[in-house]
């Protein structure tokens, strides 16, 4: 009777066995079928045998591409297969060497317990690594567009700067997660992603400079604006309480200035427009001035500069530390002034335009200069005043 209660019990125990390490999916069970076929035709094999060798290397990664596809590497059928594949896999490769391999002894060091913790653990970084390496391609491809498209004038609408910062961060995580960063398709996608953390950082640079001329341009506008109603009304009030021969001199200049060529809608208010102010006295005017005009030339080398000058007084210079896009946790500094330089050209045979060119310098790197130069100059998005041609000195 205890003989068959041991039996069964063996029995038992050997089934519980087979069902734990029966295949948790097919494509387990298919990369198994590979290694019984693979390892068998290798037990005959030797460092002679090279081109036999060769042809089971070469068939190898297929049977790992099925183990990267199973949705069970934590099954212990999954982490069996995947010791028999590398177990196959170096022992193959010491046979090209000229090695002839042999199984570890029972003493062998490789065959201990912590050794195949060891290879375990490597094995789940070097999966691990491979998909956050797929993840991080993933996401550089999905994103090309908005990188591709960052400009100045982009980077005014928060969103956008926003959902850079964001996705610039989201990559910054992954890059942290890997476990060997050197290898050399990693290291690759690690470079890719700090160049466009550096070309992300530099438009944001760009954007500050193009959105404080903006603003400048913007509160000039209005001044000006403010300037012209009061101008108006001072000249409606002018002409309620002038005598009857003022208004008939007034009537008379207008037609000297439609008779001298001055026909188009607005004359009067082209005829009002005085030059802008050249207030700047600082040393490095006439430098800046020649940086102005060589930049215009080399972009409109057709509109020649008739006159120019700086009205701000001083430098606006901004310095602010910001958040590093890729690292959350540090910061970086800001720090460049700017100035705009006015610049008058010839737009037809009544009419001159005045355009602005922004200067800026930058404190980061050794006072370096930049300079922007609008390209269309037909484009409602700049700032540019009109006035009479005979009015420029």
């Amino acid at each position: 009777m205890l003989i068959r209660f041991c039996v069964v019990l063996l029995l038992s125990v050997c089934s519980m066995a087979q069902a734990w390490e029966s295949p948790a999916d097919n494509l387990i069970k298919a990369a198994q079928e590979d290694l019984n076929n693979y390892e068998k035709q290798a037990e005959s094999l030797t460092p002679s045998k090279k081109p036999a060798i060769t042809r089971i290397l070469r068939m190898l990664p297929a049977t790992e591409g099925r183990l990267k596809e199973s949705e069970n590497p934590e099954h212990p059928s999954w982490k069996e297969t995947r010791k028999r594949l590398n177990d196959l896999n170096q022992r193959l490769n010491d046979l090209l060497a000229g090695k002839q391999a042999d199984k570890p002894a029972a003493s062998d060091p490789a065959a201990s317990p912590d050794s195949e913790k060891d290879r375990f653990a490597l094995d789940a970084q070097r999966d691990e690594d491979e998909r956050n390496l797929r993840w991080l391609e993933k996401l550089l491809t999905n994103t090309r567009g908005t990188f591709d498209n960052l400009d100045p004038m982009t980077l005014q609408n928060p969103s956008e700067r926003e959902y850079a910062s964001k996705k610039l961060n989201e990559m910054s995580q992954v890059v942290k997660k890997f476990h060997n960063p050197e290898k050399p398709a990693i290291k690759a996608v690690i470079a890719r992603v700090e160049a466009l953390h550096a070309s992300t950082q530099k438009a944001f640079v760009d954007a500050e400079l193009k959105g404080k001329e903006l603003e400048i341009a913007k509160k000039e506008a209005e001044i000006k604006k403010v300037a012209a109603e009061k101008q108006r009304q001072a000249e409606e009030k002018a002409a309620k309480a002038s005598a009857p021969q003022d208004a008939d001199k007034k009537m008379q200049a207008v037609q000297k200035l439609k008779e001298a060529g001055s026909a188009m809608p607005g004359d009067s208010q082209l005829a009002a427009e005085p030059m802008p102010e050249d207030a700047y006295q600082g040393s490095d005017k006439a430098e800046l001035l020649e940086l102005a005009q060589s930049k215009w030339n080399a972009q409109h080398a057709d509109k020649k500069i008739l006159a120019k000058g700086i009205a701000m007084r001083k430098w606006d210079r901004k310095t602010v530390w910001r958040e590093d896009s890729l690292d959350p946790t540090k910061k970086y500094k800001v720090d460049f002034s700017s100035i705009q330089v006015w610049v008058i050209t010839k737009t037809d045979e009544k009419v001159a335009t005045q355009y602005t060119v922004e200067i800026s310098k930058d404190h980061m790197k050794n006072d370096a200069f930049k300079v922007y130069v609008p390209e269309d100059l037909n484009s409602s998005g700049i700032f540019k005043t009109h006035m009479l041609l005979q009015n420029v000195k």
